[in-house]
Parts: structure tokens; sequence; C-alpha cells
């Protein structure tokens, strides 16, 4: 989780120093507005190029552990749906084996409540 905030912290850090030192350079620097309008727009066309490959190289070191994720994710589907019908199998086994003698003591159970009612 640390690696991540940092990350983000790094890609923050890297497109504010590329605005800063772009407006600072700008800004400085004697020129015309037209000038200065296409060293804007060149800027922004690095930074954006920048931007895309450090968010290439992001998502390249991130692979191996979304791939890791899926896989853990797969086990834990495929162990839930073993439980699962584990447990089906016990509750089948269970009122197959109990279901009369349950379905008498709840009919007893609710006798009073039946007389409650009439």
């Amino acid at each position: 989780m640390c690696e991540r905030h940092n990350g983000e912290s790094f890609i923050s850090g890297m497109i504010l120093g590329a605005l800063v030192g772009a407006a600072a350079g700008i800004l400085l620097a004697p020129a015309s507005g037209e000038e200065t309008r296409e060293a804007i727009s060149e800027e922004t066309k690095h930074a954006q190029k920048k931007l895309k490959r450090k968010m290439s190289e992001v998502a390249e070191a991130a692979e191996p552990y979304l791939d890791e994720l899926a896989e853990q994710w797969e086990d834990l589907t495929e162990a839930t749906h073993d439980k699962m019908d584990e447990v089906r199998d016990d509750v089948e086994d269970f009122v197959e084996e109990h279901g009369p003698e349950v379905a008498k003591q709840v009919k007893k159970a609710t006798r009073p409540l039946k007389k409650l009612f009439k």
C-alpha cells in the first residue's frame, strides 16, 4: 500500500514540477505573445508525453501485482464454492437424517401459537 502511495506522490510531484518549471521558463523569458503561446503549447505537449511515458511505466510495474491479485481472487472464489458445496451437502444430510424429527418438534412448538390465532 505504501508503494502505491509513493508512486502517486512521485507522479504528482513530477507533474507539478513540470508545470512550475514550464511556467517559470515562459514567464521569465522575454518573448512576444505569439512566441509565449507557442512555448506554452510546446511545454504542454512535452508534459503530456512525459506523463504518458510515466503512466505506461506505472502500469507495467503494476502488472505483476495485478496478475497475482487475479490469481488469489480465483483461488478464493474456488475455495468459497467448495465450502458452499460442503455446507449444502451437510445441510442436505442433516435434513435427510433429522428432517421428520425436526418437523415434529416445530409442529409441537407452534401448537400454542396456533391456538392463540384461531
